[in-house]
């Protein structure tokens, strides 16, 4: 088997030399940008209470007006609108409240530990505002 020889010592200084050249010649390397965390949405997780009152009753059959309770946890929620429809909503991190079900829409904003909103179809709607207890 053949055996590996190391260059002598002066051919070694040139191929150090030339290694070191090189290295001298290559393009300085960039520092890479600092990763952006991602903001943590706000907590707005607990349970809220509160009232609604009604603004629009175009037909007989139109929710009633009364106590609130809404239960959110990471950021949605279910709003009864009615006997079998539940809408499902979400809370954004800027505090802006959307949610839909079959025919209705739930639009709100929170501040703080307190959520206004809208929630309507074409004949009824009711205003909601709850305050988060824990």
């Amino acid at each position: 088997m053949p055996r590996f020889r190391l260059p002598s010592a002066p051919l070694r200084g040139v191929l150090l030399a030339a290694l070191a050249a090189l290295a001298a010649c290559a393009a300085p390397t960039q520092p890479r940008p600092a990763l952006a965390h991602p903001a943590h949405p706000p907590n707005w997780d607990g349970a809220y209470h509160g009232t609604s009152t009604r603004f629009r009753a175009a037909a007989r059959d139109c929710p009633h007006p009364g106590l609130v309770i809404l239960y959110v946890a990471q950021g949605q929620f279910y709003y009864n609108w009615s006997h079998g429809t539940d809408l499902v909503a979400t809370i954004a991190p800027d505090g802006t409240v959307h949610g839909t079900g079959p025919g209705v829409s739930l639009t709100g904003t929170v501040h703080g530990r307190r959520m206004d909103g809208d929630v309507a179809d074409a004949a009824c709607g009711l205003h909601f505002t709850v305050t988060r207890r824990f």
